[in-house]
């Protein structure tokens, strides 16, 4: 694990051991904070009156520091990840250590990949589409090294020192779900939860291998009130969540899907833990243990639905059914007639919309998608028109039934 100006919160739990820096290395912790110097004629080592690490010339410290990092960088090997903080107009800062040494140190094959994590905040600046990053950051790394990038809060960074392990998280919100106190049967989902992925390379797990977990943990809404939806993840969740509605489930909303919500997670060849500090998440374009599982628990949420199922898109979008999307790319393709009779579309929209239910990307690349004997409609809802909805104490039965009622 590399840095640059994060040094608190990267080294924020000493006791982890999935991820290691500089200075959890023997000669990082015995340096760190340090400085020395000797003198002219003199066989003595001094520490009073020498020059630190921010020292432009080539000190004992300055030209150790650069060395060890050479070295640091040099020593990496496959997935390497760097922490850079957000709040910052330059997070891949020329002038330190990492842009100036370690970058230029990683070299393919013995590094195959370079996960950014950019730490955001309430006044974050930077963000993974920043030309500093983008442009800058990648133009200086080996070109046959792949790069990604992930916006985690500095909260989330936080909340899995204060965790602890995974399983810990995992059991506890499974609990909180069924609300009970009983954990056994959280602990006898973690354990098929792990073994899909454990012992295994990060980006070697297959959708397959979640196959037991997914029988395990079958779904127990009623069917025909499945919502699916693609980039419009804060609003869906405040319609089917509010005042406890329960005549709209997401994936989100299921057991499964309300444990693993936001998490990442993975293992290590040869290794029997779970790590959640250096893995990938969801965007990332490979067969993760997080990309696996929601393939998979996305088919299965799929094959469940029956009746009429909704999915709620994002009008302001210029290709609101994005092919690169789950729902486009797992979801609808397991939606199978005589199941599922209707797909609803909800196409939000705005005052800046940009595609309408007569677009081409809706009328013609969802509908081709779709079994062609499922019957589809298409809706133009207003945002303000979901947030009234959501907070509606209407008793109607279904996923659109307020949505589609007419307006005064």
């Amino acid at each position: 694990m590399f840095w640059s100006k994060t040094k608190e919160l990267v080294h924020k739990d000493k006791g982890k051991k999935d991820c290691f820096t500089l200075e959890d290395t023997l000669l990082g912790y015995i340096l760190d904070n340090e400085t020395w110097c000797g003198k002219e004629g003199s066989k003595e080592t001094f520490t009073d009156g020498c020059q630190g690490f921010n020292s432009s010339e080539n000190t004992a410290v300055v030209s150790f520091w650069n060395r060890a990092s050479a070295a640091f960088a040099d020593y990496a090997c496959e997935d390497a990840t760097v922490m850079l903080d957000g709040s910052l107009e330059i997070p891949f800062d020329p002038n330190r250590t990492f842009a100036r040494v370690e970058i230029k140190r990683l070299k393919y094959p013995n590094v195959t990949k370079l996960n950014v994590i950019l730490v955001t905040g309430d006044k974050n600046v930077s963000n993974c589409n920043a030309d500093n990053l983008k442009v800058d950051l990648r133009k200086a790394l080996d070109p046959k090294i792949v790069y990604s990038c992930n916006e985690v809060t500095e909260s989330q960074v936080r909340q899995c020192f204060a965790n602890g392990t995974f399983s810990k998280l995992f059991i506890s919100k499974c609990m909180e779900y069924r609300k009970e106190n009983d954990s056994s049967y959280c602990q006898r989902v973690f354990d098929v939860f792990e073994r899909a992925y454990i012992g295994k390379p990060e980006s070697n797990v297959s959708v397959e291998d979640y196959d037991d977990l997914i029988a395990m943990v079958p779904f127990n809404y009623p069917c025909h009130q499945t919502m699916f939806w693609s980039k419009t993840n804060e609003l869906v969740h405040k319609y089917t969540k509010d005042k406890g509605k329960k005549d709209c489930f997401t994936q989100e909303d299921t057991l499964l899907g309300y444990i693993l919500n936001n998490e990442k997670w993975c293992a290590k060849e040869g290794s029997n833990e779970t790590f959640t500090y250096c893995c990938c998440g969801l965007n990332s374009s490979e067969n993760t243990a997080v990309v696996s599982f929601w393939n998979r628990a996305s088919a299965a949420f799929a094959e469940y639905a029956c009746g009429n199922a909704t999915v709620m898109l994002d009008g302001s979008l210029e290709i609101p059914f994005n092919p690169n999307r789950t729902f486009a790319s797992v979801e609808i393709k397991k939606l199978k007639y005589p199941n599922v009779t209707k797909l609803n579309v909800i196409l939000v929209s705005e005052d800046k919309n940009v595609s309408n239910c007569g677009a081409d990307n809706l009328k013609f690349d969802l509908k081709n998608a779709l079994d062609s004997n499922i019957s589809y409609s298409c809706n133009e809802v207003t945002e303000s028109r979901v947030i009234e909805c959501s907070s509606s104490s209407d008793t109607d039965v279904g996923c659109v039934a307020c949505l589609l009622k007419p307006t005064d």
